[in-house]
């Protein structure tokens, strides 16, 4: 009997110790959205394609050339196109986010397109913001990324090919200066059906330029500067910057605008500030009471 109880162990022992390298090699090797790993399924290629853990080595930025007012960036990853990128990875598509971190005047007035009364933008706060306004010359969609997305405003696709998705700004401001610029983060996201959304590569910048744009001053701007209306350029280009290093506000407007797997606890509903309240007022009617008996 007691032999036939340890053939059994033994059977399952060498079961598990068989299948364990297999099942360990599916988790490293898998890829999802949720742990971009290195390898294939979905049709990529992990050959083709350089299979990679980071966006890091595939994204480029710079100004057109040394202290010009125009900042360009691309995502690319050689061998393979956005599709098979975005499969592999499960997402949706490819957009950018930017932030902007710092204004020269302490924050922005924006005149929103379905009103007359100005909203007062205090960094960081979203380059466009929802719906766009005044600040970028214009409407833009409700969802937080750089390019538009709705049917009717659609600039992301003219600004992305098969293989490379594209970047461009121009901002300008009157005030703007060396020592006080503005200064952006822009972010290459992962966008899923759902409109949430992963950060997977974040270049910092600051523009000095305050000349004009087509005759005019605004944050996002995709045309050509008007040289000679004023001075200035990109400069203090900072690749490769880990979330980590997000102040706690910018974490925070990321997570409200639907980022997943950011390095902070969840953000409070509205409904969670209501109860808060009212058991920090309940506590003080009670505390006030004991001092009164």
């Amino acid at each position: 009997m007691y032999s036939k109880l340890i053939k059994i162990v033994l059977s399952i022992s060498c079961a598990i110790f068989l299948f364990l390298p297999l099942t360990m090699s599916a988790i490293v090797y898998a890829a999802g959205p949720s742990d971009p790993g290195t390898g294939g399924g979905g049709g990529f290629d992990p050959d083709a394609c350089k299979s990679f853990s980071t966006f890091s080595s595939w994204v480029t930025s710079g100004p057109i050339s040394p202290g010009h007012p125009t900042m360009l960036a691309q995502f690319k990853v050689d061998g393979c196109t956005l599709e098979e990128v975005k499969n592999n990875f499960g997402y949706d598509h490819f957009n950018w986010l930017q932030l902007v971190t710092a204004h020269p005047d302490g924050f922005a007035l924006n005149v929103p397109e379905d009103s007359i009364i100005p909203t007062i933008l205090i960094p960081p706060f979203l380059d466009p913001p929802l719906g766009g306004g005044s600040v970028v010359g214009g409407p833009a969609d409700l969802w937080p990324f750089y390019w538009d997305e709705a049917t009717n405003l659609n600039d992301l696709n003219p600004n992305t090919t098969a293989t490379t998705l594209f970047f461009k700004d121009t901002p300008s401001w009157e005030t703007n200066s060396f020592e006080d610029p503005l200064k952006f983060s822009t972010s290459l996201v992962g966008v899923f059906p759902n409109k949430t959304y992963h950060v997977l590569n974040t270049f910092n910048w600051k523009s000095s330029y305050n000349g004009t744009v087509g005759g005019v001053y605004k944050l996002k701007n995709t045309g050509d500067p008007d040289f000679g209306t004023g001075t200035g350029g990109i400069f203090d280009i900072e690749n490769n910057v880990p979330i980590e290093s997000f102040s706690a506000e910018a974490l925070e407007l990321l997570a409200s605008t639907g980022a997943r797997d950011l390095p902070i606890g969840p953000v409070p509903e509205p409904a969670t500030f209501i109860l808060f309240g009212i058991g920090t007022l309940g506590a003080m009617l009670k505390c006030k009471r004991r001092q009164n008996i």
